[in-house]
């Protein structure tokens, strides 16, 4: 049986540490950021030539995006997360913890968005409940070391009795990337963009903020995991 658990999540103040994380790490945060979409561009600015060559080859860079995309950002949430707990990590030191178990966070992300595609064709709720269950798992793989299935597991565990307050703070999330994007799809419309000029743009824009949105997530994380573990060991103590 769920038990629910009395969870408030402050969302103005976990957002302002992540700002200032942020400010502090700059221009490693930006540098990882701006890795993980390198592929994406690439492949947009092929697309923009309307060359069917490049187009072509472009395509044939879709297993390159995906890995390079999942390797930056495991790197840049390793970072976000070890500098946001105090611990000054090395690039080489996140390369090679990534790098080390890569498979498993490139398995791990599959699989979450093979829910989140087989939930959202089940008319989309299903999708929205598998995102916010399982949204952090790669918080659980990289700074608890849980297998694949077992990050899945964790991340379940930790949103139970709370998964309202988590569901609130993706919406705070949303929000916030909707305030961002709409001027600049508007501003698009009105210049007439191309559709690939307009993806890159806003790739470009998402990757730029995504330090802050990490930050927060994990912010949420640390809540989650010392509310979690500290009530099931009051629950333990009493029985």
């Amino acid at each position: 049986m769920t038990v629910r658990r009395h969870l408030k999540i402050p969302f103005a103040e976990y957002f302002g540490r992540g700002i200032v994380l942020y400010a502090e790490n700059f221009m490693l945060f930006f540098l990882f950021s701006m890795a993980s979409i390198v592929v994406t561009v690439i492949r947009g600015l092929f697309n923009i030539s309307h060359s069917d060559s490049l187009i072509f080859i472009g395509g044939m860079l879709g297993p390159a995006e995906v890995c390079v995309y999942i390797f930056f950002l495991t790197a840049l949430t390793l970072t976000v997360g070890s500098r946001s707990d105090g611990v000054s990590v090395t690039v080489p030191d996140i390369f090679q913890v990534v790098l080390h178990k890569f498979w498993r966070y490139l398995g791990g992300y599959l699989l979450f968005g093979l829910a989140l595609m087989a939930g959202f064709l089940l008319f989309i709720l299903p999708g929205i409940y598998c995102f916010t269950v399982f949204y952090f798992f790669i918080f659980a793989s990289l700074f608890e070391n849980k297998g694949v299935l077992n990050s899945f597991k964790r991340s379940d565990e930790l949103v139970q009795g709370v998964f309202w307050n988590v569901l609130a703070a993706h919406g705070v999330v949303f929000a916030l990337v909707l305030i961002l994007v709409t001027p600049l799809f508007l501003g698009s419309r009105v210049m007439g963009w191309d559709r690939n000029v307009f993806s890159i743009v806003s790739n470009i824009l998402a990757a730029a903020v995504m330090p802050v949105f990490i930050s927060f997530y994990y912010a949420v994380y640390v809540h989650l995991k010392q509310e979690k573990d500290g009530a099931m060991g009051i629950f333990l103590r009493a029985s």
